[in-house]
């Protein structure tokens, strides 16, 4: 049985919060919420004017700020935390969103 619709949101993102750190795959999360891959997309989309991955990847952002304000840990530490493989991925993320600000 998949996610009511109401509640669809919501079990997304503490899905997603949950496993920053891992590998997104969009597949396996719809798979694991009981719905396809294209109709996440599109609630998605629709709930949040953003793709799957463009929410992981703002949730990330938004963790690897709060770890940079309130915790010693180095940039590479950081982004392995929030799901990249080097600081370089995560700085290069951080820049093109001071950019849209």
């Amino acid at each position: 049985p998949g996610v009511p619709e109401a509640e669809h949101e919501r079990v997304f993102e503490r899905f997603v919060r949950a496993r920053l750190d891992e590998p997104f795959n969009v597949a396996f999360v719809a798979q694991s919420l009981g719905t396809g891959r294209r109709t996440l997309e599109r609630r998605v989309r629709a709930a949040l004017n953003l793709t799957p991955l463009g929410f992981v990847q703002r949730l990330r952002i938004e963790r690897a700020r709060h770890l940079s304000a309130t915790t010693d840990l180095t940039s590479a530490e950081i982004a392995l935390r929030v799901g990249y493989a080097n600081a370089e991925t995560l700085r290069s993320l951080l820049r093109r969103e001071r950019r849209r600000s």
